[in-house]
């Protein structure tokens, strides 16, 4: 029943090469409130073994609460399986939408991918941190690029590193144990837009060759010099990691630090804050409101009581008190 409420709960054990679809959440900002769908980005889409994962994808009973929707990513991945860069798709965007991935890039929106229930991590452990998600692109500052103003680039290419556990006298199969990603910004070698990718040779992306950022070959998101469209070549590479980590403790590095802490820990007090405050005026004026219906109810008892009976009223005590001169009436 944990595995059908509550999926990731529980371990799931995968054969070697075995397909393994990664989905894809919400692209978000924490300096905005509105997300974007994944595929609302000029990205390419899923090929077609992978549109049936889509179908087999179980949401986890908070994420049915939530609304949560995620979908299946172009990415291939195979337990066991290493790829070296791997081309996807070409594509071409105009001015408009450029003009609205380097707004994204601004307000630093981040790809959110999870792989067997985990959710991706960028992660540093030479600076000790670790967070979720990978940006859309960065910015240089002119100082850098030596323009005017600041430019804006785009992680075209994803290196996922997967790390997974066997242990033959415990289970069988493979655990997969950690999920990591690191963006790459490459202006690849374009290819004829009706040429078969996975046919082409691409200097840039070679199988054995592995891509790295480097400054003299990042993609910068802006047209040609007369206006002409950008064209993106999107890739990515897999590399599988053994590791010793055990299924239980593979959440642990997601409590490392993240330089997005502060930000957490200044919110939390705000809104602890708002709630005391909120807390202490409605408690004052329910008091002060039932002060004053209490001493109204006490003035009224008061009122009645020192009140004199007059006229009838003065009968009913001598109804039943029987007579002291005359006891034949008796």
């Amino acid at each position: 029943l944990s595995s059908v409420l509550f999926p990731g709960v529980s371990p799931v054990e995968y054969e070697s090469g075995e397909a393994v679809p990664i989905f894809a959440e919400l692209v978000d900002s924490r300096k905005t409130q509105v997300p974007y769908k994944f595929y609302d980005l000029p990205i390419c889409g899923p090929v077609g073994e992978l549109e049936n994962a889509q179908k087999a994808k179980r949401k986890s009973l908070g994420a049915k609460l939530q609304g949560q929707a995620s979908v299946v990513s172009p990415y291939s991945i195979a337990v066991k399986s290493d790829k070296g860069c791997t081309p996807m798709c070409q594509i071409t965007i105009g001015s408009k939408k450029l003009r609205w991935m380097r707004k994204l890039v601004e307000r630093q929106y981040r790809v959110h991918l999870t792989l067997d229930s985990l959710p991706v991590l960028m992660r540093s452990k030479e600076l000790n941190y670790a967070v979720r998600g990978f940006p859309v692109g960065f910015t240089a500052p002119p100082n850098y690029t030596g323009l005017k103003e600041d430019e804006y680039y785009l992680y075209n290419h994803l290196r996922f590193t997967i790390t997974y556990r066997e242990q033959a006298d415990e289970f069988e199969g493979v655990r997969i144990t950690g999920f990591d990603v690191h963006p790459v910004s490459i202006q690849h070698d374009l290819v004829d837009s009706n040429a078969d990718l996975s046919r082409s040779s691409i200097a840039s992306c070679g199988s054995d060759s592995i891509v790295r950022n480097d400054p003299e070959s990042y993609l910068p998101l802006r047209t040609g010099p007369t206006g002409e469209p950008l064209t993106i070549l999107y890739s990515y590479s897999v590399e599988w990691q053994e590791s010793h980590v055990p299924w239980s403790d593979r959440w642990d590095v997601y409590l490392m630090g993240n330089p997005d802490d502060d930000v957490h820990v200044l919110s939390i007090i705000n809104a602890i804050m708002i709630v005391l405050f909120l807390t202490g005026s409605t408690a004052t004026i329910m008091v002060r409101t039932l002060r004053n219906d209490i001493a109204l109810y006490n003035e009224l008892d008061d009122l009645e009581d020192s009140q004199e009976e007059t006229g009838w009223k003065l009968v009913h005590g001598d109804v039943f008190r029987p007579p002291s001169t005359s006891p034949l009436l008796l």
